[in-house]
């Protein structure tokens, strides 16, 4: 059967949105976030004059958005949560589809997508932290981690073992005061939905990892070889935590993405994606890539051709 590109194009969308919705669940119809796009630059700015002001003020100590009882987008009822400067979006909380409808019509605004939740990262077996405590990192002698073999880190570390750079985990966090990555650790910010995401000085540090997976990625690319090793142990760590029980937030994403330009980091890495492509998580991933910032991410671990985004991005 022939079938038009415009055909073909529509079928693609409706099954990768039908895929998307299944793994995401109620997570879409329950969210009062929302990923807002401008038509230019130019827009951008003058929607968030107000805010910038506002986070001038907040590291001066002189209030904040939040004291303001919540500054509000375009003359709608939404509400910003955040703007994001580096990658030109604003974050907003809206409770009626009224208010998003009339963000969507005004002439400023290119889009607004609703914040949706990428499945969960798996807990990972946590044997080896546990055998670990009480003891120093000097009893561990174990063997180089086959990862290093496979990949073929220890040609490359001829070169470089990762000394000057600086990489950016979106993840669940990370731990820390773990032996491998204690040295390694530079910094961290937590962008999930049960924190503040206000102003850039204010908000919430504690990226502590309840799950494992964040510090198992960390430890994959920097561990320090105190107990194993990682393919860039002399690489600084930054993590973002952008991922919570109930899966990694797409607002949170491009929060961390936009931070991580803002850090101007050499890499950012994320273990994690989704089937479904969004504008704003796209637009994201560019601009990085513009501020010469390499991007990574999962390809996925489910063993299908389907695509896993954001790593399908052309960047």
């Amino acid at each position: 059967m022939k079938v038009s590109m415009g055909q073909g194009r529509a079928r693609g969308v409706i099954l990768a949105f039908a895929i998307a919705m299944s793994m995401v669940g109620q997570a879409w119809a329950d969210s009062t976030r929302y990923i807002v796009t401008f038509k230019s630059s130019d827009r951008y700015r003058a929607a968030s004059v107000n805010w910038q002001k506002s986070a001038k003020l907040a590291e001066l100590g002189l209030g904040s958005a939040q004291s303001q009882g919540g500054m509000r987008l375009l003359n709608t009822d939404a509400k910003i949560v955040r703007a994001l400067d580096k990658v030109e979006m604003m974050i907003v909380e809206a409770d009626r589809a009224s208010v998003v409808e009339q963000l969507k019509r005004h002439p400023a605004v290119a889009d607004v997508e609703a914040e949706i939740f990428l499945a969960p990262p798996k807990p990972v077996n946590d044997t080896f932290a546990t055998e670990l405590n009480g003891r120093s990192a000097g009893d561990c002698l174990l063997e180089t981690p086959w990862g290093i073999h496979a990949v073929k880190a220890e040609a490359a570390w001829e070169m470089t073992k990762g000394r000057g750079s600086r990489v950016l985990v979106l993840d669940t966090g990370i731990d820390k005061n773990h032996p491998d990555l204690v040295s390694r650790y530079e910094k961290g910010r937590n962008f999930t939905s049960a924190n503040v995401m206000g102003p850039s000085s204010i908000l919430n540090a504690d990226v502590t990892d309840t799950i494992g997976h964040g510090t198992h990625v960390a430890g994959t690319i920097a561990a320090d070889g105190s107990c194993l090793v990682g393919v860039a142990p002399e690489a600084k760590v930054l993590a973002g935590k952008v991922c919570e029980d109930r899966g990694c937030s797409t607002a949170a994403i491009i929060a961390g993405i936009d931070w991580g330009v803002s850090e101007k980091v050499d890499v950012i890495s994320m273990s994690l994606g989704g089937p479904l492509a969004t504008p704003s998580q796209q637009r994201a991933v560019e601009r990085a890539e513009q501020a010469n910032v390499v991007v990574v991410a999962a390809s996925g671990n489910d063993g299908t051709r389907r695509l896993s985004y954001p790593a399908a991005y052309p960047t």
